[in-house]
Parts: C-alpha cells; sequence; structure tokens
C-alpha cells in the first residue's frame, strides 16, 4: 500500500516529487478517460441516427436485423468497459489523495456519476433480450438519450472538475505553463514599452 501524507482539509502546501509524480499520472488518466468515454459517444451516435429514423419500423423487421442489433450491443458494452478501466486507474490516482476533502468530494462524484452511467448502459443492453417488443425502438432512443447525455455529463467534469483541479490544486497549472508547454518554450515577462522608454529617458 502506498504511504499517504496526512492532509487536514485541503492541500494548501506544495506537493513533494512523488505526490505530483501521482499527480501528473492523474492527469494522463484522465485524458486517457475522456478519449475512451467520447469513443462510447461516437459509436453510439452512428446508431442512433437509424434508430430515430426507423422509429416506425415492426418487431418484425427489427428481429430480421437481430444480429447486427447485438454487434451493436456488444461493442456498446465493450467500449464501455473500456472507459470503467481508464477511469479506475484514474481513481487510483486521486484516492492517494483521499484526506484532502476537496479531492474526496470529486472522488465521490465521479464514482456516482460513472455507476448511473453503467446502470443506464445496462438497462439498455437489457432491451434486446426482447427484440420482438413492439416497444423496442422506442425504448431504445429513450435510453439512447439518457445515456448521451449522461456522458456529457462525466465528460463535464472531468474537463472542468477533475483536470482544474490536478492542474490547479495540485499542480499549479495556470494557462501560462499550458501555453509555454505547447509553444515548448517559456513564456517570459515582458515589461511594458512605456516603461521600458521612461527608463531609457531616466537614464
Amino acid at each position: 500500500m502506498i504511504k499517504k501524507h496526512a492532509y487536514l482539509l485541503q492541500m494548501n502546501t506544495e506537493l513533494n516529487d512523488e505526490e505530483k509524480s501521482i499527480a501528473n499520472r492523474g492527469l494522463i488518466r484522465s485524458k486517457k478517460a475522456q478519449k475512451d468515454l467520447k469513443n462510447c459517444l461516437f459509436f453510439i451516435s452512428g446508431f442512433y441516427t437509424p434508430f430515430k429514423d426507423n422509429s416506425e419500423s415492426t418487431p418484425e423487421e427489427i428481429f430480421k436485423i437481430r444480429a447486427t442489433l447485438r454487434i451493436f450491443r456488444d461493442k456498446n458494452i465493450e467500449n464501455f468497459n473500456n472507459f470503467k478501466m481508464s477511469a479506475f486507474y484514474l481513481l487510483e490516482c486521486l484516492e492517494y489523495f483521499s484526506t484532502d476533502v476537496q479531492t474526496i468530494a470529486i472522488v465521490n462524484s465521479f464514482n456516482s456519476y460513472i455507476d448511473e452511467l453503467e446502470d443506464l448502459v445496462n438497462k439498455f443492453s437489457d432491451l434486446f433480450s426482447d427484440l420482438k417488443s413492439k416497444d423496442f425502438i422506442k425504448k431504445s432512443i429513450e435510453y439512447l438519450d439518457k445515456i448521451k447525455s449522461k456522458i456529457d455529463d462525466v465528460l463535464d467534469m472531468l474537463d472542468n472538475r477533475i483536470n482544474k483541479h490536478i492542474k490547479e490544486n495540485m499542480l499549479s497549472i495556470n494557462w501560462r505553463d499550458e501555453l509555454a508547454a505547447t509553444l515548448n518554450k517559456t513564456i517570459k515577462d515582458r515589461v511594458p514599452i512605456l516603461l521600458e522608454l521612461e527608463k531609457k529617458q531616466n537614464k
């Protein structure tokens, strides 16, 4: 078990090298989780339009393409499980800081979001056990709408809460640091031109 340093109420001291390494790893894993979840959304969106466009299909017509539908169901589950694995590794990093109240609040919220998303994916998958149901398309569209909405919520949390928390509160990264890293150079503070002219006049 990794030994954790004790934080009283919040992280108000600079992290040591080991902690920064774990926080950096968490940021990388958060971006991996975002990528995997966007893949889930992209895959679902590819099937969403055909479901909507064929909402009046009969149970007999649906049953004829059962093999394709079950492939879609299985791939959807596989994609979601890939995301869950990425989320697990992200939480592993975040839970290192589990004595920080803000971090543990984020962990608890993230866990709840994943539970809710998993519940929706499972309920959607259960619909495929009765492809002859007259409500199959209608219920499928309803669950796909809910899944897409929940994915948007999780993506927003990853971007605006988890990534932001790691950058600002753990690694003290600001927008200038990110831009400097993108440009692969350090952005130096520049003296305003009026101050430069004033200095020259006073010489």
